[in-house]
């Protein structure tokens, strides 16, 4: 077989694939917006960092 016998398949966006992708982009965003959202009170400060290393 030759290369001149074989045609090129046709570069097609890959829709299902894209639209899950960009999906799961927006589940990161809402996770990092939620997650930059919970506030922080003066208790959890106390027992931070300094208890658990």
């Amino acid at each position: 077989m030759s290369t001149s016998d074989q045609q090129a398949a046709p570069s097609r966006l890959a829709v299902p694939e894209l639209l899950i992708g960009i999906g799961l982009l927006a589940c990161a965003g809402a996770v990092a917006w939620q997650t930059l959202a919970i506030p922080v009170s003066p208790l959890y400060s106390k027992v931070g960092p300094t208890v658990f290393p």
